[in-house]
């Protein structure tokens, strides 16, 4: 299957709720390309899927990729918030406002 189908079938599944058929789909798509896009995709199906541990890891990678890159951050932002790190969260979206 091609990096292109599986990002496709990865979307379809998490629009429906399948986070973790979309976390599968986009960990085999990252196999073949490992891009930020790739990386906020697979973290955004972790955060669904409670891995917020996995969730950094894959933020990180994408962001040692494309350091500025704002979805990436933003997602970044929103996971400290959900984790209720507060400090950490406004600090990363102190670096979108300045980037």
């Amino acid at each position: 299957m091609s990096i292109e189908d599986l990002l496709e079938k990865g979307l379809q599944a998490f629009d429906q709720g399948d986070f973790k058929a979309a976390e599968i789909l986009y960990q085999q798509a990252l196999e073949g390309e490992k891009t930020a896009e790739v990386w906020l995709l697979l973290a955004e199906a972790q955060i669904e899927n409670g891995s917020y541990g996995k969730a950094h890891k894959s933020l990180s990678a994408g962001l040692l990729l494309e350091a500025d890159n704002v979805d990436l951050l933003y997602s970044l932002g929103d996971l400290y918030l959900e984790e209720e790190n507060y400090d950490l969260a406004v600090e990363t979206y102190k670096k979108i406002i300045e980037s």
